[in-house]
């Protein structure tokens, strides 16, 4: 049982509940797992996401494998929040750092002190928040 983060964009259309807007990481959950998602900010008039919307999401999962091959799905690396960025194997820091930036968000590297940092940046970007914090943004281990 463990967390980890991912990225991914938003899918369903919102038409139903059956087309309802989600994580494109959601279908592929089963029982026991769990996540939480930070979302963009939705339309005052429609209340959906704006299409091509990123999200950042945690999952509690006992096998990240399936959702880490997931086409569209970008896993983010698999450290702890209190890690160094400098500590992060130099391949798998700038392969984040180019997922990031596929995704049309910021990656300051020089700006960024460790993974906490870079979880922090990414939720209060996609949110629209100066005040999210990773502390709050948390899921129970899968069972």
């Amino acid at each position: 049982m463990s967390k980890r983060y991912y990225l991914c964009g938003i899918v369903g259309d919102g038409s139903s509940p059956e087309n309802a807007q989600r994580p494109a990481i959601r279908d592929d959950l089963g029982p026991g797992d769990s996540l939480e998602v930070v979302y963009p900010p939705a339309d005052p008039n429609t209340g959906l996401y704006p299409p091509g919307s990123t999200c950042l999401v945690i999952v509690g999962k006992r096998n990240h494998a399936p959702l880490v091959a997931k086409q569209g799905v970008d896993a983010l690396p698999d450290v702890a929040l209190d890690v160094k960025l400098s500590a992060v194997h130099k391949p798998t820091r700038d392969a984040m750092k180019a997922r990031i930036l596929a995704r049309g968000l910021a990656f300051d590297e020089a700006g960024l002190d460790g993974y906490r940092e870079v979880i922090r940046s990414l939720g209060r970007q996609i949110s629209g928040s100066s005040t999210w914090n990773e502390n709050a943004f948390d899921v129970p281990d899968a069972t």
